[in-house]
């Protein structure tokens, strides 16, 4: 696994997550602007299909898209680290 990767995956989801207001559609968007527009790591159709089985799971969407655009980039410990960086900010 990628250490880097993992670190610039961590460190951007804990900024989106750090400043974002607004609920999980507006977290999901800045999240499809870092992680499709800027970065390059995810395509914008799969970005929407992470975005419509996450917005399907119980649970808030932000976070629940987080878990899964992070097991997609770098599976279980992207997964943990995403979910991590996205409930630390408003713990």
């Amino acid at each position: 696994m990628d250490r880097g990767k993992l670190r610039k995956l961590f460190t951007s989801q804990l900024a989106i997550s750090c400043m974002s207001f607004g609920g999980g559609l507006t977290i999901t968007a800045m999240m499809r602007r870092r992680f499709v527009e800027e970065l390059h790591w995810l395509s914008p159709q799969e970005m929407l299909d992470l975005t419509a089985i996450a917005q399907a799971a119980p649970g808030p969407s932000s976070s629940n898209t987080a878990v899964m655009v992070g097991y997609r980039l770098c599976g279980l410990p992207g997964a943990l680290l995403c979910a991590l960086a996205a409930v630390l900010p408003p713990m």
